[in-house]
């Protein structure tokens, strides 16, 4: 089971449309005119902000039968349901998983958010990650690991934002 807020996905890949919409605009614009160095610049630009929309757009919760993965911008906790001590909302708003022994892991999935006021997302998650714990066999002792996260719409226009920033920087 994924948790995630439905509305991360749908922003994040309509901001980067409309990153991208407004880029070939100005390519198709500007290309004639010789102004190579800006758009390079604005190539490199775009592609890391594509990096960080979706980097944060995907972020979410899978439950499975034994664990949970918490995909969190930069690294996945992988946390066996027998180490988790407590899940709740924290003062913040946002979901706080609480470890038995290596205190708290924050989903940024579900951090604090004026619409949770409104559609209790981060109540909903309490609630199905707490199944899960409550149901989840007890003899499964796994080891808590965190590494780092692949996502590939948001690792390959960082590494594209690379060379359009040295072409930018050979343009000036």
């Amino acid at each position: 089971m994924v948790l995630r807020r439905r509305s991360w996905p749908v922003l994040s890949w309509s901001a980067v449309l409309v990153f991208w919409g407004i880029y070939f605009l100005g390519l198709a614009r500007n290309a004639t005119r010789g102004g190579y160095h800006d758009l390079w610049l604005v190539l490199s630009v775009m592609c890391a902000a594509t990096f960080l929309v979706r980097r944060v757009g995907s972020c979410r919760v899978m439950l499975s039968q034994k664990y949970m993965l918490i995909h969190n911008p930069l690294f996945i906790h992988s946390i066996p349901y027998s180490k988790v001590r407590a899940v709740q909302i924290g003062s913040a708003g946002g979901v706080e998983i609480e470890l038995w022994t290596e205190g708290q892991i924050h989903p940024f999935a579900y951090t604090g958010s004026l619409l949770d006021l409104f559609f209790k997302t981060n109540e909903w998650a309490v609630a199905e990650i707490q199944k899960k714990v409550s149901a989840a066999p007890e003899e499964h002792d796994g080891e808590l690991r965190r590494t780092v996260r692949r996502c590939w719409s948001s690792d390959i226009p960082l590494l594209l934002a690379i060379p359009a920033a040295a072409m930018a920087f050979l343009f000036s």
